[in-house]
């Protein structure tokens, strides 16, 4: 196994670097503290200094991969802000999101495993979508009364055709035609929030 250097003081992120990697190629439940103590080359007991136990590590590697996904929601803010622009940028952090999930499928199913995180989430895919919403309303390309659970909407959306298209039994059928879909699907959720350009 190939030993990562880390800086004095930083165990604990170099451990969720190798839990990430570990994660992308077989999946968060296959993820040991034994395993990722070998890689970062360090005993196992030192791991536990910074996590209580296996789930506090499975947590923190978790949300480490739903930051990650919210880095790539993350879409430059015009300098100056207009419908047009607020428009392109909601449309490509559901974009965005769909990709994650697709490009990254251990990565996104991590990011949403049943564990408790310890922090809040920094950056945070809601706090992201929320800000594009808002803008949205400031330029008058939604209409502020379909402002409130705005989020739910958007984020189901775009949640469940990543989560049908992930699918086995689906995959053949929704894959070739995932540019499609996820335009069927945005379309979608811009006419049920009332969204123009």
């Amino acid at each position: 196994m190939a030993v990562s250097s880390y800086h004095h003081g930083d165990l604990a992120n170099a451990v969720i670097a190798a839990g990430l990697r570990r994660v992308r190629h077989r999946g968060l439940d296959a993820v040991s503290g034994r395993e990722l103590a070998g890689v970062v080359g360090v005993a196992p007991s030192a791991i536990y200094r910074h996590f209580t136990d296996k789930d506090q590590l499975r947590a923190a590697i978790a949300q480490a991969a739903r930051e990650q996904l919210a880095r790539s929601m993350s879409q430059p803010k015009a300098r100056t802000v207009t419908k047009a622009s607020a428009y392109a940028r909601f449309r490509a952090i559901g974009e965005a999101y769909i990709d994650f999930a697709l490009n990254e499928p251990r990565l996104y199913a991590a990011a949403f495993a049943d564990c408790q995180p310890s922090r809040e989430d920094s950056p945070s895919g809601w706090n992201i979508l929320a800000e594009a919403l808002d803008a949205l309303v400031a330029t008058g390309a939604m209409p502020k009364s379909r402002r409130a659970g705005a989020e739910i909407v958007a984020w189901s959306a775009v949640h469940g055709i990543s989560d049908m298209v992930l699918l086995p039994y689906l995959q053949s059928r929704l894959k070739s035609n995932r540019k499609h879909l996820t335009t069927q699907v945005l379309d979608g959720v811009m006419r049920s929030l009332e969204i123009t350009r």
